[in-house]
């Protein structure tokens, strides 16, 4: 009599909290082996019987997944259809991921002409991808972005280069007539000041009033 054929292991879906997590200990343990790593995840989920393609091709993604936020729906999130154009969406994601974390402000149509950049620097033609609002909706969703509010202000400069920094304003003042050197501190020349609001993973202080006017204030001084 032949012996019942082994029964198949059924593998559990693996969420984006677990591709994270999976970055994260390969992070922390850059000379572990991948198959160290499935051994390590499937001893400590084990309903999970994850396979070494699949540890190694989240590995390979690690920059996308290590930044993702740990939510509700990330907890869920399972399935991922594939991009049309994987490089181009790679570069864009680091892209997006060095800006958040410099705290700058983008929009959609930011991401939009940076993706154009991009798609020239690969080689793409103009046909080959349209940037559409279609396509910023997705992009956005997979990289967990969304419109923020930017709430309150930055803490103030450092009073230990207030020294250093008021000598090199009378440096620059010195060059003008008295008449013509105005304080705006707290005024309304807000004609081109930064935006309110801005895509990001998180909430994000928002910037001093006064460090746009100062930006103003150096410009013009350059330009003239």
């Amino acid at each position: 009599m032949s012996e019942p054929l082994p029964k198949k292991q059924k593998r559990a879906a693996v969420n984006d909290a677990l591709r994270k997590e999976i970055c994260q200990y390969s992070k922390d343990h850059h000379d572990t082996k991948h198959d160290d790593i499935v051994a390590y995840f499937n001893h400590k989920y084990p309903e999970l019987h994850v396979s070494r393609p699949t540890v190694s091709k989240i590995i390979k993604e690690h920059a996308k997944w290590l930044n993702i936020e740990i939510n509700e729906a990330s907890e869920k999130s399972v399935r991922h259809k594939s991009v049309k154009f994987p490089l181009l969406d790679q570069a864009l994601s680091y892209w997006v991921e060095q800006v958040t974390t410099a705290a700058i402000e983008f929009n959609d149509q930011l991401i939009k002409e940076k993706g154009k950049e991009f798609a020239k620097l690969l080689g793409m033609c103009e046909n080959d991808i349209q940037f559409s609002n279609g396509w910023i909706q997705k992009f956005k969703k997979r990289n967990q972005l969304r419109v923020y509010r930017l709430h309150g202000e930055a803490g103030s400069v450092s009073t230990e280069s207030l020294p250093e920094e008021r000598r090199k304003l009378k440096e620059i003042i010195s060059k003008f007539n008295p008449a013509d050197v105005y304080n705006a501190d707290e005024t309304g020349l807000f004609f081109r000041m930064g935006p309110n609001q801005t895509l990001a993973k998180r909430r994000n202080a928002g910037k001093k009033l006064v460090y746009y006017i100062l930006l103003l204030v150096i410009q013009y001084i350059i330009v003239n």
